[in-house]
């Protein structure tokens, strides 16, 4: 007999705690994607650039502050794998600078594969209230479902996906390391990314790489090849990880040559198995 649906939830927004973008801050998730570029390690603060994708370091540290709103089990919340990342690029970051990200439930459903959330993160300056970055974070919570009715509360637009051929650009090296070394570096540290022992417990043959990892490599790969490494032309960025990549791999980034919305993917390099898919924009 299935159980009665609760009401759902009443969600409020969650401000996070104010935080500074340091000069080290910086570096260091340059250095934990193994960007090797020296330009991202400068000694002056002024002239370093910053990835656009550091926002995935601060909203990763709201999730663990978001309230257990569904009531599930502490293996339950650990079944819980990044689904797809959408990022809105408001303006570039500053060094220096202080921020705040603040979290907001989208959407909620369940599906056959588990629950799916959606999750919006709006990172600020708190020197004049202006946003940087709008993110909408879908998590998947595997064979678990939500005790509440599917809700809307906010709308959620995706970036239209083009139609058009894809071009080879790049190959991604996804070394054995990279995992452990992003995790001190980002600051973003789940057990399913750097403990073989969780990894198997939940039915994978070892340690993933995170999806924010592959999101900004692909980012930046695809800023690379189609602004020429301009990254404040990056207007928004999304992507959909549908395979779980294994250190070690070799992937080959694929891209559109459209305009306005870029198709691209990444693939493993010699089975061509599509782990992430995704849209670019661009501003003119």
């Amino acid at each position: 007999m299935q159980a009665s649906k609760i009401a759902v939830p009443e969600f409020s927004t969650l401000e996070g705690e104010a935080s500074v973008l340091s000069h080290r801050i910086a570096m260091a998730f340059a250095a934990g994607l193994l960007i090797d570029d020296a330009r991202y390690y400068s000694e002056r603060a002024a002239n370093t650039p910053i990835l656009p994708f550091i926002n995935s370091r601060f909203e990763w540290a709201c999730t663990s502050k978001i309230p257990n709103y569904f009531n599930f089990s502490e293996t339950e919340l650990r079944s819980g794998v990044h689904l797809r990342q959408d990022t809105e690029f408001h303006r570039g970051w500053t060094i220096g600078e202080r921020i705040r990200t603040d979290t907001e439930f989208v959407s909620g459903k369940n599906s056959s594969l588990g629950a799916i959330t959606v999750v919006k993160f709006t990172t600020k300056s708190l020197e004049d209230n202006s946003p940087i970055t709008s993110t909408w974070s879908t998590a998947l919570y595997r064979g678990v479902s939500l005790p509440c009715e599917d809700f809307e509360l906010s709308p959620y637009a995706p970036l239209p996906p083009s139609n058009s051929r894809l071009e080879v650009v790049e190959e991604i090296a996804v070394p054995i390391h990279i995992a452990h070394i992003y995790s001190e570096c980002a600051d973003i540290w789940n057990p399913i990314h750097t403990e073989q022992d969780v990894a198997k417990a939940y039915g994978l043959q070892g340690i993933i790489v995170h999806g924010s990892i592959l999101w900004a490599l692909a980012g930046k790969g695809v800023v690379d090849a189609v602004a020429a490494g301009n990254q404040s032309r990056l207007k928004r960025f999304s992507g959909s990880f549908s395979a779980p990549v294994f250190p070690g791999s070799n992937l080959k980034l694929e891209i559109t040559a459209d305009r306005p919305v870029l198709n691209w993917q990444l693939s493993n390099a010699e089975s061509g198995i599509v782990h992430v898919t995704g849209e670019a924009e661009f501003h003119n």
